[in-house]
């Protein structure tokens, strides 16, 4: 908490398994890979109020989770010049009230995971702002953003999504109807 982390491969990275571990108001910049990397088994994590600028590596992500996990929590974070949040094979996980800057590709990308909600976040100038692939039970509300959604899953609920550009759109591709 409260560290100024900058120039290195992973500011941040957990690779033993991890129960409630709180990663909060840290600045991370220049990273050359992952701002923050749980690559573990883990369970009720929280990201917090964290600001990473400039992750530009392969990848380049600001923060990373490889599962299993459940019961994560991605919450207040400013994420600026670089990609953004990756999340594979996890349950329970919410990703709320975060802001987005210049994201290269996705801002939030999710893949394998059930029961995420995706709520009141602001992405801004992202390639594709959310991208969805074989999740389930998903809730997107309360979301602005300027850019595409897609999204290869049926299973979802959107509320107050706000696309403030004539050009973007939200693509689906629906399974399993």
């Amino acid at each position: 908490s409260n560290n100024i982390l900058a120039g290195a491969q992973t500011a941040i990275r957990v690779d033993n398994s991890c129960a409630n571990v709180t990663i909060q108001n840290n600045t991370i910049n220049n990273i050359s890979l992952v701002g923050i990397w749980f690559n573990t088994a883990s369970l009720g994590n929280k990201i917090l109020d964290n600001s990473i600028t400039n992750s530009s590596g392969a990848g380049g992500d600001a923060i990373v989770i490889l599962g299993p996990t459940s019961s994560t929590t991605i919450s207040r974070n400013t994420i600026t010049s670089t990609e953004g949040i990756a999340i594979q094979s996890s349950n329970n996980t919410n990703i709320t009230d975060n802001v987005f800057s210049s994201i290269g590709t996705e801002a939030i990308k999710i893949n394998g995971v059930e029961n995420i909600t995706i709520v009141g976040n602001t992405i801004q100038s992202a390639q594709t702002p959310i991208e969805i692939l074989g999740s389930s039970r998903i809730i997107l509300a309360n979301t602005t953003t300027t850019q595409n959604i897609s999204f290869d899953n049926s299973d979802i609920n959107i509320t107050n999504l706000t696309i403030t550009s004539t050009e973007a759109e939200i693509n689906f591709e629906l399974v399993n109807i």
